[in-house]
């Protein structure tokens, strides 16, 4: 398995949005040099003193459309931080993060709403299904916010390819927690997104249903042409992937194989 912390460069130009199958096709993802600074007030909230955090330093990653990237790392190396810049949900204290060739930190928050519906797809260990909504209801409310027209029927056939289309009018609590994931990832695909994040979504599976999913997101995530970027403490799922890195200290390096005895 590769263990670059970078892919090799393509020609397309990332500042650019890019565009599927066109040779100036920007990156899923760009970040360059990312850092992410914390101030916090003192003790007490003393006048004057603030803690400095440096959760990210000078970061730098790259992933294509298509390829799968696993991260790994303890918890409070940076992992979440990471995740939350690259959706959108907070911005870089310097550098750059592109999404699809869109600079998340050149846009407010209503722009950054509007990248996560469109442009990124989560998938969570917890799935964060809609309790009183279906199966299909889910997956359809997530076309919707993206800016599906056809929403209903990207649903079906989304739960078609996840293997679901009988339970599509089954509710979260009437489902396994195996097949609440599915549903989950269908949600993330809901839009066709540049790039699906995938956090700690084996957790609480059994080994048999991991793998399954875990198959079930590469397999998809590549042929949407989506950018996967998998979170997890476990080296089988890292080994999966195209690329396998660890995040300590708020940097990338890439993930040192496990030598066996």
């Amino acid at each position: 398995m590769p263990i670059d912390t970078q892919a090799p460069e393509t020609a397309g130009t990332a500042g650019t949005a890019g565009v599927a199958g066109t040779a100036a096709e920007a990156p899923a993802l760009d970040l360059r040099d990312v850092f992410k600074i914390y101030n916090e007030a003192g003790a007490s909230g003393a006048s004057g003193t603030e803690t400095e955090t440096v959760a990210l330093r000078g970061l730098d990653l790259r992933v294509e459309r298509g390829e799968v990237v696993a991260l790994m790392g303890r918890s409070g190396a940076g992992k979440s931080t990471l995740l939350n810049l690259i959706g959108g949900m907070d911005t870089p204290s310097a550098g750059r993060v592109r999404v699809d060739g869109q600079d998340v930190g050149r846009l407010d928050e209503a722009g950054r709403a509007a990248l996560r519906r469109r442009l990124v797809g989560f998938v969570f260990q917890d799935n964060n299904l809609l309790p009183y909504l279906s199966a299909r209801e889910n997956v359809a409310l997530c076309a919707t916010l993206a800016g599906r027209p056809d929403a209903t029927a990207r649903a079906d056939a989304l739960l078609d390819e996840v293997g679901l289309s009988e339970r599509a009018t089954h509710r979260p609590d009437e489902l396994s927690g195996g097949e609440r994931q599915r549903v989950g990832v269908a949600c993330a695909l809901a839009g066709e997104p540049a790039v699906v994040l995938a956090d700690e979504i084996t957790g609480e599976l059994d080994s048999a249903t991991a793998e399954r999913l875990i198959t079930l997101v590469i397999d998809l995530g590549r042929r949407a042409r989506a950018a996967v970027l998998l979170v997890t403490h476990n080296p089988e799922v890292a080994s999966r992937a195209d690329r396998a890195l660890t995040i300590r200290d708020g940097a990338l390096a890439p993930l040192t194989p496990l030598v066996e005895a």
